[in-house]
């Protein structure tokens, strides 16, 4: 179900997905998002698709790359059948910038969005979003590319 109301570039745009169970808001003046956001209806939260400032990890995303690969090891059955893969995981960055929600949105199979999860649960908060001067929730996709090396 959408409904929207613009008129001249300028106005909302409602979306409503009853599969995720969330409704998604956006606001344009003059054609230019200046506002997006969700609501999850059975979390009776909201996340910001919009921010001013994007969630981080407080070691900066090099770092964060870096340390995830140290600890993510390789499904032993993919290695065996020389299985390699792109895998992407949403997962949602709280106020409090706790990493939660985790979402697997592919399905590669062998364990790699299942290893990716376990080792992102146990990672140190981020610094969270910041919209309008307050700290609030965000979606994060992290991309991760398994490739056997000799």
């Amino acid at each position: 179900m959408e409904k929207s109301q613009l008129v001249n570039g300028t106005g909302t745009n409602r979306s409503s997905s009853n599969e995720h169970n969330e409704d998604s808001y956006e606001e344009y003046i003059d054609s230019l998002m200046v506002s997006h956001y969700i609501f999850r209806q059975l979390k009776k939260d909201t996340i910001y698709g919009r921010v001013d400032k994007q969630a981080e990890p407080k070691e900066g995303i090099q770092t964060f790359y870096q340390n995830l690969v140290k600890v993510l090891k390789y499904p032993l059955v993919a290695r065996l059948v020389g299985k390699e893969g792109r895998v992407f995981v949403e997962f949602v960055v709280d106020e409090n910038g706790k990493l939660t929600d985790f979402n697997p949105k592919t399905k590669e199979g062998y364990g790699f969005e299942t290893k990716v999860v376990q080792k992102l649960e146990a990672f140190p908060n981020w610094k969270p979003a910041v919209y309008k001067g307050r700290y609030v929730k965000t979606r994060f996709v992290l991309p991760i590319t398994y490739r056997l090396t000799d």
